[in-house]
């Protein structure tokens, strides 16, 4: 029986059951004189989806579907304010109506979720370390793009003899960075449905709105590995580690990328650049091991694994693939495909059934 080494990254992908909850909220915007259509639309899409976020974090925090000990201290302080921002990771905003009128742009919106799937998603949400950078990092653009748009305003409204021409191109670059916003989310809620040609549609738009997004790039990088297509996944994560030179992750993910292409060392390079940047990351410790392993280095790779296991105690994929690396070095393996097994990993349970009863 042939065994194949499985790789780690995370992509999310959330149902909701028969059992829902639905927000619904209108806002309305009254356009100033630097606005259109689509930055009217832009802002309301913006208000209305921070509305219904914060209704759903009380809403979690009423419910007790969640409390601070199990989010961990990170997110103990301003509970509803943080649970607000990692619910935009598993929630699907859906505009029901909308009007312009030339002066004002209304809008309604839903936001649908399920207690007990909420609260599975959250938890796995919260164990993602680079979603949740993202989420954080998307809040700290939107606060500052809606102050920055309040003071053009402002000081529009205070000089009216000001330069209009070069206030209203600092107001259209905040603009373009509420739509690259929305289309990110936009393609991450594609991606969670594993329509990853969609999602790459949404990302390139917003990477075409702000071509200095690195998140865009890095999550396109992500569709376009789904789709096998990994050369279009090294150039998309080169770009992003070229705008976030400390993105563990993108490394991480470029060398699962640069692996399956073959190029085993370069893969391992970057493995080894995602572990100077985070050396607590057990799946790049996971994944350079597997590198290891096809280059026939077995003990390299069962000592990454051992890494892996210290750092991540239920990590199954570790157990299961230092069990295979030992197996091939010739060592004993049995009880790393048993806790593997344990752990969930249903290959390994075929493994210890074949090669350990």
């Amino acid at each position: 029986m042939k065994k194949v080494l499985p790789f780690l990254f995370v992509i999310l992908s959330f149902s909701l059951s028969a059992q829902e909850k639905t927000f619904i909220r209108d806002f309305t915007y009254n356009a100033s004189d630097l606005d259109s259509k689509v930055s009217c639309r832009a802002i309301a899409k913006k208000e209305l989806r921070s509305l219904l976020l914060d209704e759903i974090g009380s809403y979690v925090e009423s419910e007790s579907i969640l409390t601070t000990s199990e989010v961990g201290d990170k997110f103990s302080q301003d509970f509803v304010e943080n649970i607000s921002t990692i619910s935009a990771g598993i929630t699907k905003f859906k505009i029901l109506e909308e009007t312009w009128n030339g002066k004002t742009f209304w809008m309604k919106a839903s936001i649908t979720i399920d207690k007990k799937s909420l609260e599975e998603s959250l938890k796995q949400l919260i164990a993602d370390r680079q979603k949740i950078k993202e989420l954080e990092q998307t809040k700290q653009k939107l606060k500052t793009s809606e102050k920055e748009i309040a003071r053009i305003n402002k000081e529009l409204e205070e000089n009216k003899s000001a330069n209009l021409e070069e206030i209203a191109e600092k107001y259209n670059a905040e603009i373009k960075m509420l739509v690259a916003i929305d289309y990110l989310e936009s393609g991450n809620d594609k991606a969670f449905s594993e329509d990853y040609a969609g999602a790459i549609v949404d990302y390139t738009i917003a990477i075409k709105s702000n071509p200095d997004y690195a998140v865009a790039y890095y999550n396109r990088g992500i569709a376009y590995k789904a789709l096998g297509e990994y050369n279009a996944a090294i150039a998309d994560y080169t770009t992003a580690i070229r705008l976030d030179p400390d993105d563990a992750d993108a490394y991480n993910n470029r060398g699962i990328a640069y692996k399956a292409l073959g190029d085993y060392n370069t893969a391992i390079a970057d493995y080894t650049t995602a572990i100077r940047l985070d050396p607590s990351d057990a799946s790049a410790y996971v994944n350079r091991g597997n590198a290891y392993s096809d280059l026939g280095e077995y003990n390299t790779a069962i000592a990454d694994y051992t890494t892996a296991i210290r750092l991540d105690p239920d990590l199954a994929f570790a157990y299961q693939n230092r069990g295979l690396a030992k197996e091939n070095a010739g060592l004993p393996y049995c009880s790393d495909y048993q806790r593997a097994c344990e752990l969930g990993a249903n290959k390994s349970c075929e493994w210890y059934d074949d090669d350990c009863r």
